[in-house]
C-alpha cells in the first residue's frame, strides 16, 4: 500500500513539474534561451515609422507581418550564436551552404506565439523555436550517447559550486581524459527539481573534479565508462 502511495505521489509531482519548475533561462541580445526545455523565444517590434495608421485593418496586418520578420531575424541570429560545444557558437561549425539550409529549417519550425499592442502605435510579435527538434541533424555528429529506456539509471552532476553555463552539447571526461558523455543533458537550478525529473530510477551522483570550459565541459570522478541521461544542477545567479 505504501509503495502504491509513493508511486502515485511521484507521478503527480512529475505531472505538476512544469507548474513550479524554476527553468534555466539564458538572456541574450537576441532573445531568451530556455535550457530546461531547449526552446528559444524572441520578439520583434513594429512602430509607427515602419507602418503608418495601425488602426486600419490592412496596415495592422502589415505591421504584424513586419514585426514577425524582425522577430525571425533576431531568432536566426540567436541560433547562429548559441553555444554548441565549449565556448564555440553554432555558426563556427557551419559552412555557407549549411547556414542557408539552417535558415530554411528554422523558418519551417518557428512557431508564432502571438502579437500584442505594447504601446500606442507599437506592436510586438513573439515567436518560439524547439532547438533539439530543429537542430537534431546538425548536432548529431557531436553526440556520443543515446538515451536508454526510461527505467534506466540517471546521472546527476551537482555543479552549483561552479560558474558552469549550458551548451547544446555538454562534454564530460573521466580522469583519464576520455570522453564519457557528449550529448544534451537536462539543466535545472535546484537538486529538488533534478530529483523530481529523475523520478523512481536508480540515481548516481557524480562529482566534478576539474573544469575544461565553463560552457559545460568538465572532468568527473567516475569509474563509469559511459554516462547516459545526465542531469546537471547549475547555480542560479538570479
Amino acid at each position: 500500500m505504501a509503495f502504491k502511495l509513493v508511486s502515485v505521489l511521484l507521478f503527480l509531482m512529475f505531472l505538476l513539474q512544469p507548474a513550479f519548475c524554476n527553468e534555466v533561462v539564458e538572456h541574450t541580445p537576441w532573445g531568451d534561451i530556455n535550457w530546461t526545455h531547449y526552446t528559444v523565444k524572441t520578439t520583434g517590434i513594429a512602430e509607427e515609422e515602419n507602418v503608418s495608421l495601425f488602426e486600419e485593418e490592412n496596415s495592422l496586418k502589415t505591421a504584424i507581418r513586419f514585426a514577425r520578420i524582425k522577430a525571425f531575424k533576431r531568432l536566426y541570429e540567436l541560433v547562429l550564436n548559441i553555444a554548441l560545444l565549449d565556448d564555440k557558437p553554432l555558426k563556427e561549425f557551419f559552412s555557407k551552404n549549411k547556414t542557408e539550409e539552417l535558415f530554411q529549417k528554422i523558418y519551417n519550425n518557428t512557431y508564432v506565439l502571438g502579437w500584442m499592442n505594447i504601446a500606442e502605435n507599437k506592436i510586438e510579435v513573439s515567436i518560439r523555436l524547439n532547438l533539439l527538434k530543429t537542430l537534431s541533424d546538425y548536432i548529431q555528429p557531436y553526440m556520443k550517447n543515446t538515451l536508454l529506456e526510461k527505467d534506466s539509471s540517471v546521472f546527476i552532476v551537482d555543479a552549483r559550486s561552479y560558474e558552469l553555463k549550458p551548451s547544446l552539447i555538454c562534454k564530460i571526461f573521466d580522469e583519464k581524459n576520455t570522453v564519457i558523455y557528449s550529448s544534451s543533458p537536462k539543466y535545472f537550478y535546484s537538486m529538488e527539481e533534478a530529483l523530481l525529473y529523475a523520478g523512481p530510477r536508480k540515481i548516481n551522483f557524480i562529482d566534478i573534479k576539474d573544469i575544461k570550459s565553463l560552457r559545460c565541459s568538465f572532468v568527473v570522478s567516475s569509474t563509469t565508462e559511459t554516462l547516459y541521461d545526465v542531469i546537471i544542477v547549475l547555480k542560479n545567479e538570479e
